[in-house]
């Protein structure tokens, strides 16, 4: 999801401006990981490593302590986690500075309304760092 998410913020950003179509698709993009993402951050510990470091093991990792490694992995893990937030943060951003005057709709019109409608505005709150 980390390779997806910075593809698709890449996308965004070198796009000219996207058809109609083309936009919707990509808001589909932008909610589908935006609900993976923060359902990884929503996991303790523990569940976030069962579930993504699942049968993977690392050779240089076998003479190290195990909790050393249990925390390195949650390290990489968090970070991950957090990359995939921000880059769905940007890729949002990059489709609000298109000019839309030429492709015959107002794209960040449709845009608004569509990640109103769906819920992926009111998530963003969820991507913060902040408690209040």
């Amino acid at each position: 999801l980390s390779t997806t998410s910075w593809a698709l913020s890449n996308f965004c950003r070198g796009s000219p401006p996207l058809t109609q179509q083309h936009l919707e698709m990509i808001i589909q993009c932008i909610k589908c990981l935006m609900t993976q993402g923060l359902k990884y951050r929503k996991m303790s510990d523990d569940e976030l490593l069962g579930q993504v470091m699942e049968d993977i093991e690392c050779k240089d990792d076998k003479d190290k302590d195990p909790e050393k490694v249990k925390m390195d992995n949650k390290k990489r893990i968090t970070d991950q986690v957090n990359e995939i937030c921000s880059n769905i943060a940007w890729a949002t951003s990059y489709l609000t500075s298109h000019d839309y005057g030429m492709t015959g709709y107002n794209g960040m019109q449709y845009l608004l309304t569509k990640m109103f409608s769906n819920g992926t505005i009111a998530e963003f709150i969820n991507l913060m760092d902040c408690d209040d």
